[in-house]
């Protein structure tokens, strides 16, 4: 679980990132990141119907997300509000296949540091 200093929890804090972010696909996921001017990141995670139409897949969708992101916490810089959206292509992921993706998605969008 994320603690929560590390979480997008409003609507106008995901306004916020969606109007002017830098964003990267690949394979199911996006990534939509933009500077919030504070000393830790913040992530959201979206997960439409369009994804599955049963609430317990959305919700396991959002927890394999969730603890890619708490593993590698150290490696992201800080200043950053992140939303990952996911779409229907990620159905068949498993927990590695998504942290190699999230890791990839996250060099691109140069919101990683040392690594």
């Amino acid at each position: 679980m994320l603690p929560p200093a590390f979480r997008l929890r409003r609507k106008r804090d995901f306004d916020f990132v969606f109007q002017k972010s830098r964003v990267s696909r690949a394979n199911g996921l996006t990534i939509r990141a933009r500077e919030n001017g504070l000393d830790v990141s913040r992530f959201g995670i979206m997960v439409s119907k369009k994804v599955s139409k049963q609430a317990t897949k959305r919700n396991r969708f959002r927890r394999l997300i969730r603890e890619a992101v708490r593993k590698n916490l150290g490696f992201i810089r800080n200043g950053f509000d992140i939303v990952l959206i996911v779409s229907p292509d990620f159905r068949s992921f498993t927990q590695v296949q998504v942290e190699e993706r999230l890791l990839k998605l996250m060099r691109q969008n140069l919101l990683l540091r040392g690594r």
